[in-house]
């Protein structure tokens, strides 16, 4: 099993709600250090990306499912 992550992002609508969102994403991730980037300001609103883990990843056989059409 290997842990992996994925881009994930926040928005709002000023610079001072994006940064209550980075601490927000900080305290629901147990404190851990996040390090937030690509910080913009786009079509009116801020946005910020980090990584996120998704946990574990566990390789999984491929399943056939027979529907019964033919």
């Amino acid at each position: 099993m290997s842990s992996i992550t994925i881009p994930r992002h926040i928005k709002a609508k000023t610079a001072e709600a994006l940064e209550r969102l980075m601490v927000d994403v900080t305290v629901s991730n147990g404190f851990q250090q996040i390090t937030f980037s690509g910080i913009q300001f786009a079509e009116g609103y801020w946005y910020a990306w980090y990584l996120s883990s998704v946990g574990s990843v566990v390789k999984i056989n491929p399943v056939t499912i027979d529907n019964g059409a033919e």
